[in-house]
């Protein structure tokens, strides 16, 4: 059986509503680059071979339209991407923490919006806390969940 993949979950992406450009690592600058190449430090073939991504609305933030896509989804393993994606999804925006939803067999990591103006990545040690919290997402999966 082939081992889940990590779905990394934003809010919406300015340059396609094409949702296999969500989150992309293209172009410089984007969201997806940024998470990519600044915070994770991953080569892009391998960002994309590694996690799965969405986006959960298209063109202007809508929070009902968010919350719907949001209680679609069904990855148990999430990155979510920014307070507006952890409103969507009922959770408290808590950057860098790793939520347990056992009863639904879910498992949550939170990081600051990857976008340019989050200053959140810019304070201690923001990119190793969020490297950590992927990685403690991969053990759990590979240790068989929760």
């Amino acid at each position: 059986m082939a081992r889940e993949r990590i779905l990394l979950v934003g809010e919406s992406n300015p340059h396609s509503v094409n949702p296999r450009f969500a989150l992309y690592p293209n172009p410089p600058g984007s969201a997806g680059w940024r998470l990519c190449r600044k915070i994770l430090r991953m080569d892009p073939g391998i960002y994309l071979e590694e996690f799965d991504r969405v986006n959960l609305v298209n063109g202007e933030w809508d929070r009902s339209a968010a919350k719907e896509a949001a209680s679609k989804l069904t990855h148990s393993l999430r990155v979510l991407l920014g307070r507006r994606v952890c409103e969507a999804h009922g959770i408290d925006y808590s950057p860098f923490w790793l939520f347990i939803d056992a009863g639904r067999g879910r498992l949550f990591l939170v990081l600051p919006h990857p976008s340019g103006r989050c200053r959140t990545w810019n304070e201690g040690r923001a990119i190793e806390d969020a490297a950590r919290g992927i990685e403690a997402l991969r053990d759990m999966r590979d240790q068989g969940g929760i």
